[in-house]
């Protein structure tokens, strides 16, 4: 779990972020260019195994009706921390690498440190936003 705070919620994976979780989200959109339907209802879209649950709320930020699902209690407990009870940018500073030292280029490499979050989750959901996360097992929350 710490070391997807690195992937989802870090200047420092934005990288694996764009190249992983923007393609989903341009697909989207062109499929569903604007947050409402033709006849008003919201677009509603879920993000199974959503993990900290920064592609859901990408979604929502952009104004659709989103929600993650995931069925780690690790993750969940992480993301409602990150996403409810934060006070302001990079407001943590973690060592996610600390116990790895293998596979490493430099010897410095296992003490970097990553400040989380990347941004303010409360400035970018405004007051309306349908965003939530749920869970459990996929296939028994949604049967």
């Amino acid at each position: 779990t710490i070391k997807q705070f690195v992937r989802e919620w870090s200047e420092e994976g934005k990288k694996e972020r764009d190249k992983t979780f923007l393609p989903i989200i341009e697909e989207f959109l062109h499929h569903f260019p604007t947050p409402k339907l033709p006849n008003g209802e919201a677009v509603k879209v879920l993000v199974p195994g959503c993990g900290l649950g920064r592609l859901p709320f990408e979604l929502a930020t952009r104004g659709y009706s989103s929600q993650g699902n995931e069925f780690s209690y690790f993750m969940l407990i992480a993301s409602n921390y990150l996403l409810n009870l934060t006070q302001k940018k990079e407001e943590f500073l973690l060592s996610p690498f600390i116990h790895n030292f293998s596979n490493n280029f430099t010897e410095e490499q296992p003490f970097k440190k990553i400040l989380i979050p990347d941004i303010f989750p409360a400035d970018m959901l405004h007051p309306g936003t349908d965003f939530s996360m749920t869970a459990g097992e996929f296939c028994e929350v949604y049967n």
